[in-house]
């Protein structure tokens, strides 16, 4: 969790010191309608492009990411709890984790052999694919904010050109001129500083869940093959936080 939040800190303060030290008053920098069309319309395009489903799953890959080592130290423990408990012939209780429970499910129907391998097999590859898919529609939205600066820098130069004809348009150009070239600026600090550091960030955490998905797959190969729950702690244990 601290990397993430230290690179968050060291990012703000990279861009608080280049905007002091660029001699240009604080208000040069505020353009509400800027702020309005790049920001608001990098969250249309996230809504249009995606469903719920698939925010929530950023949302869910971001938080596993901030707490990945307690987020694999609870899979642990859960499959060996689980290993232990079918060991002493008892049915496994239901853990809370989705693809485990389902593969669980397989397991206690009977479902053995090369078809138990099949479904945790073909079951883990499109629950990543559908990892990486979501992960996939974060990182092309980096290319949407740097554009929409672009909307906004138009729109404002175009008001400038609107004011040419008069007196107090031609005094206020150089002022008018940085309102709208801050949309561009907002645009680029939202893709380079916000969205690609997220996009980078959710890949490790869709890396962290496959392997977590793998683990989950040999555990219940394990126990169908009898493997004993120390065997299978061990097995487990060879996995570390990514």
């Amino acid at each position: 969790m601290f990397p993430v939040f230290a690179g968050a800190i060291l990012s703000s303060i990279i861009v608080s010191f280049a905007l002091y030290h660029g001699k240009a008053e604080v208000s040069s920098f505020a353009n509400p309608e800027g702020l309005i069309v790049v920001f608001g319309g990098t969250l249309a395009v996230l809504i249009t492009t995606s469903n719920l489903g698939e925010i929530k799953k950023f949302a869910m890959l971001f938080k596993r990411l901030l707490f990945k080592t307690s987020s694999q130290r609870k899979l642990k423990e859960k499959l060996l709890e689980t290993a232990k408990m079918i060991e002493k012939g008892l049915v496994p209780k239901p853990t809370g984790i989705v693809f485990l429970d389902r593969a669980l499910d397989w397991y206690t129907a009977g479902v053995k052999g090369e078809q138990l391998e099949r479904l945790l097999l073909d079951g883990a590859k499109i629950e990543i694919e559908l990892i990486y898919h979501s992960t996939q529609l974060f990182s092309n939205l980096s290319k949407y904010p740097p554009a929409l600066g672009m909307v906004g820098t138009v729109i404002g130069i175009i008001g400038i050109f609107g004011g040419l004809g008069t007196a107090d348009g031609q005094r206020t150009i150089g002022a008018h001129l940085a309102v709208a070239m801050s949309a561009t600026l907002y645009g680029l600090i939202l893709a380079n500083f916000v969205i690609s550091p997220i996009s980078e960030l959710l890949q490790q955490a869709a890396q962290l869940e496959e392997v977590e998905l793998n683990m989950i797959v040999d555990t219940i190969l394990m126990l169908s093959d009898r493997e004993s729950s120390f065997f299978i702690q061990e097995k487990i244990g060879l996995y570390d936080a990514a």
